[in-house]
């Protein structure tokens, strides 16, 4: 137990991540690992792989902000061992217009996210998930997966982007557990 922090500690294996090398150059995106900050840059609009688990493959897809100096993540895909099951979560390229006045509830506000079977390029099966209620079962990719929204009351700087409300996965798996939440630029900038 931590005092500090206030948390337990539980000794876990030691687990091999594999992140690609031709990533580590740039200036954004970052990834941070304890003391260790990495900034990076992906080609625009290619999906690439970013990080390699024993459980999950991480890829992901990226836009330049204000030049090519600046870039933010707009699509992740979560990808199974066996690389035929697969969640993708894209950030909705409606933002600025969104009127939720139509949606049903629990819809699906900033996110729009699609489960594969197949590869990635030519899948033979997708279903667009229409909200953060539908379950996804651990067996689909050997791991829980979830999808929730942000609230008011949380302690974030802003649960929205404009009308629409932020919302997240969230991945527990053996060997990672992350989130990927849809964040509007002044949240990086504030």
């Amino acid at each position: 137990y931590r005092k500090n922090l206030g948390t337990d500690i539980v000794v876990q294996s030691l687990v091999s991540l594999t992140v690609n090398p031709a990533l580590l150059a740039g200036d954004d995106p970052v990834a941070i690992f304890g003391k260790t900050k990495r900034d990076f840059s992906v080609p625009p609009g290619l999906l690439v792989p970013l990080l390699k688990a024993p459980d999950v493959t991480l890829h992901g897809t990226t836009f330049e902000g204000g030049g090519p100096w600046e870039q933010w993540f707009d699509r992740i895909v979560a990808v199974s061992p066996d690389s035929q099951r697969w969640v993708q979560v894209a950030v909705r390229k409606d933002l600025l217009a969104f009127n939720g006045s139509g949606l049903a509830r629990g819809a699906f506000e900033s996110l729009d996210v699609t489960l594969g079977r197949g590869s990635l390029t030519e899948p033979y099966a997708t279903t667009t998930l229409p909200g953060v209620d539908v379950p996804i079962p651990v067996s689909f990719l050997g791991a829980n997966v979830i999808f929730r929204k942000m609230h008011r009351h949380y302690s974030t700087a802003f649960t929205t982007i404009g009308r629409a409300r932020r919302e997240c996965m969230d991945f527990t798996g053996t060997h990672l557990h992350f989130f990927v939440c849809a964040a509007a630029a002044g949240e990086y900038y504030g």
